[in-house]
């Protein structure tokens, strides 16, 4: 049986990380800044129209009503393990945010700053 947690597990790790090394800090502000760009912009469009594709799958096709509950499953699965991967590369911090994990990022992020003023 496939995991339906596993792609928020990594992402929280990920999270995790970003809040306990420098370096890593410093790439997911990195990150938000690349999300904030106008070429991002397109391979956001790109990822939304996966995502509709998905849904329009899940929601409109026979071919998928037709199946057997197991196979279903393995299915919504995998869309929603997508699904959670492009809405952390559409906006990192959001969903960070969302996840309630923010508090845990900045405060490390913050507590750098602090050490480094006299």
């Amino acid at each position: 049986m496939l995991n339906k947690n596993v792609v928020k597990r990594q992402l929280k790790k990920y999270v995790e990380v970003c809040a306990n090394h420098e370096e890593y800090q410093r790439k997911i502000v990195a990150i938000e800044r690349v999300v904030k760009s106008e070429e991002w912009k397109y391979v956001i469009q790109i990822m939304w129209m996966i995502k509709n594709e998905m849904a329009i799958e899940l929601l409109e096709s026979q071919k998928f009503t037709e199946l057997p509950p197991d196979e279903k499953d393995k299915i919504q699965t995998v869309y929603s393990n997508i699904n959670e991967w492009i809405n952390f590369l559409t906006s990192p911090m959001q969903w960070v945010r969302k996840k309630g994990m923010i508090q845990m990022l900045t405060t490390n992020l913050f507590k750098g700053d602090s050490q480094t003023q006299p």
